[in-house]
C-alpha cells in the first residue's frame, strides 16, 4: 500500500496536473492524472500521403466474413459463439450492418450441434 506522500510523488513525476480525491466513508482514494497534449506528443503530427489502408476486419479471412457470401436459404454454423458473449455481439452487429446497409436479412438462433453450443445464421432475404 502506498502512502499519500508516495502517491503525490508519483503523480508529480508523470503528470502536469493531478487531482486526488478521498472518500472517507468508503476508505478509498482515487487519483486522476491530467497531462497536456504537448507533453504526450514528441512532435506535431504530420500528414502522410499514399499510405494504403488495411482491409476491414470483416474482409476475407475473418470468420464472420462468410455471412456475406450466403444466398437466400443458406445457413452457417459458428461453433462456440454463445449468446451474450463478445463474439456473439460482434456477429449480431455485423448482421445489423448488413441489413441496414446492404439489404441482407439474416436470422440467428442458438443451437447445439455435435454436442457443442453455437449459433446458426440463416440468410432469409
Amino acid at each position: 500500500m502506498l502512502s499519500i506522500r508516495q502517491i503525490i510523488g508519483l503523480a508529480k513525476s508523470v503528470a502536469d496536473t493531478f487531482i486526488i480525491t478521498w472518500e472517507k466513508n468508503q476508505a478509498k482514494m482515487s487519483v486522476c492524472f491530467v497531462t497536456s497534449v504537448k507533453h504526450l506528443m514528441a512532435e506535431y503530427p504530420k500528414i502522410d500521403k499514399h499510405i494504403p489502408m488495411p482491409s476491414s476486419r470483416f474482409d476475407e479471412g475473418h470468420p464472420f466474413a462468410v455471412i456475406r457470401q450466403l444466398q437466400v436459404g443458406d445457413s452457417v454454423y459458428f461453433r462456440g459463439v454463445i449468446a451474450g458473449s463478445n463474439a456473439y455481439k460482434v456477429l449480431t452487429n455485423r448482421m445489423s450492418y448488413l441489413k441496414n446497409n446492404k439489404g441482407v436479412v439474416l436470422t440467428a438462433r442458438s443451437v447445439v450441434e455435435d454436442g457443442s453450443k453455437g449459433v446458426r445464421v440463416w440468410r432469409t432475404a
